[in-house]
């Protein structure tokens, strides 16, 4: 179920962008929320296991549309450099705060009302609630609004900016997927993502192993890392406006490799679990907070939503790579120290990796001629 659900994202990410550019932002995200909401309702008629099958691609197709695509796309064409980074982090800090809200609640209907009931409650929530907030609420751009430019935008940038438009800067889609750079950012995030699959979806049975088979206390401790991320998405977000997406990247990587060398020394001592957490605030949030910062910095916002389809319909594969790895690990060796050992190694690597790519595009980007490089919308 988990290869077709990344099928699904691969899909939609790699689609996403060019449907948003064709046919707008809103009606996308108006679509694929009520593809999620069907969701709920479609399991109700299955009557054979191939079904959800099927469903598990459609499902993560439809999720990735709605959140994963139009969420940072939505925010890169409101907010500049100076406020775009606290932007996303508060976007998907939210996003936390509402499972962490709705979890208890769905759970005590399902365990009084059934599973069925309790999917119809979902979807008609999604539906009541979701589709009239993002019909009456989302604003595709600023200029819709009497903005003249993004907020936290830098400067009015671009030779041709007038009143009511922005200049969006940036390497043509055609050119940069073609560069070195482009590549050399595609591995980066591919690591990044081969070690969040390989820590989140192995961390609890790790540490019921390293508690003597408490399972109470594992799963306590994973809470509290996944909990840790709403903040630390909130701080890492602000120092990437404050002190650059590249001195915010080597904060947060350095930060991740540190909680990844924790639990391998944790085998030693469990008292390091505890640094793990402290490092884990920020360093977990990398994935989801530097990666779209990344794709802005390095290839600008001309054809952001392209980049970023593209981006992350490639290194999606990153996360049944890092699921199935730390999984043959504890298959061969009976432990994780291996897998944690060789992902912090993969942490280390991604940090130059994407920093010298920057350098690399901010270089190239300068050089390029203005007609190639600046969109007016």
């Amino acid at each position: 179920s988990s290869d077709l659900t990344c099928i699904g994202s691969l899909i939609s990410c790699y689609m996403s962008g060019r449907l948003i550019q064709r046919f707008g932002l809103k009606r996308i995200m108006l679509i694929s929320t009520a593809g999620v909401a069907s969701t709920f309702f479609i399991p109700l008629m299955f009557t054979d296991i191939r079904q959800y099958y099927v469903l598990s691609v459609y499902s993560s197709a439809t999720w990735c549309a709605a959140t994963i695509m139009s969420v940072p796309i939505l925010i890169n064409r409101w907010f500049g450099p100076k406020k775009k980074g606290i932007a996303i982090s508060l976007a998907l800090a939210g996003s936390g705060v509402g499972s962490m809200l709705m979890s208890p609640l769905l759970s005590y209907l399902c365990e009084n009302y059934g599973w069925r009931k309790t999917y119809i409650f979902e979807g008609v929530m999604l539906l009541v609630v979701m589709l009239p907030l993002i019909y009456f609420t989302v604003v595709e751009r600023p200029q819709e609004k009497g903005y003249t430019e993004r907020l936290g935008e830098k400067e009015s940038t671009g030779s041709g900016a007038s009143a009511g438009k922005t200049v969006l800067t940036g390497v043509p889609y055609k050119e940069g997927i073609k560069s070195i750079v482009f590549f050399t950012v595609v591995m980066g995030i591919m690591l990044i993502q081969i070690c969040n699959a390989s820590v989140t979806n192995h961390r609890t049975p790790y540490l019921t192993d390293l508690f003597n088979g408490n399972a109470v206390k594992a799963a306590s401790i994973s809470g509290i890392a996944i909990g840790s991320l709403t903040i630390g998405k909130i701080v890492l977000g602000s120092l990437c406006d404050k002190i650059g997406v590249k001195k915010g990247l080597l904060l947060g990587m350095t930060s991740y490799f540190c909680c990844l060398l924790m639990l391998f020394l944790s085998i030693y001592s469990t008292n390091f679990i505890y640094l793990y957490l402290m490092f884990f605030c920020i360093g977990g949030s990398v994935g989801t907070i530097v990666t779209p910062l990344i794709v802005s910095t390095v290839f600008g916002d001309k054809d952001y939503g392209r980049y970023l389809g593209t981006i992350q319909s490639i290194t999606a594969f990153g996360t049944p790579i890092g699921n199935m790895f730390s999984a043959y690990v504890f298959d061969k060796t009976g432990g994780y120290s291996g897998a944690w050992m060789v992902v912090s190694t993969a942490a280390l690597i991604a940090i130059p990796m994407i920093f010298i790519s920057i350098v690399i595009a901010n270089r190239k980007r300068a050089k390029l001629p203005v007609s190639m490089k600046e969109a007016t919308v």
